[in-house]
């Protein structure tokens, strides 16, 4: 299975179904199941408190995974449509909408840069 790297919040935030864009500097060739991996330091709290998780939060282990569904130009999204994310959302970015989060009990293991490999299999 194809997985990413987030820092935490946003790992859990998406495997809990409450993040339905990701701005990322790329256009994805990969459609259809995605894991979700949070990577061993946290990022940025979001600014609005609506989107912080209570409680300790995983690191260094695959989550759970999502469904890449579309992806467009960061430009042609409406910015009330934009969730917070772990990345600003930068002129030529690509909004990939996810959906069809399930989340797992963490699973140990090394992220990457991108899109990489993993040996799980959802």
């Amino acid at each position: 299975m194809r997985a990413i790297s987030l820092p935490q919040p946003w790992a859990s935030l998406a495997v809990s179904g409450r993040l339905t864009w990701l701005a990322r500097p790329q256009q994805p060739r990969h459609r259809g199941p995605l894991g979700i991996h949070a990577r061993q330091r946290p990022g940025p709290l979001p600014a609005d408190t609506r989107w912080r998780l209570s409680g300790p939060l995983p690191h260094g282990a695959l989550l759970g995974m999502v469904v890449i569904l579309d992806c467009r130009p960061i430009d042609l999204i409406p910015v009330d449509e934009l969730d917070p994310g772990p990345f600003p959302a930068e002129p030529g970015w690509w909004a990939w909408e996810i959906g069809g989060a399930r989340r797992w009990d963490p699973i140990p293991c090394r992220g990457g840069r991108g899109l990489f490999e993993t040996e799980f299999v959802a």
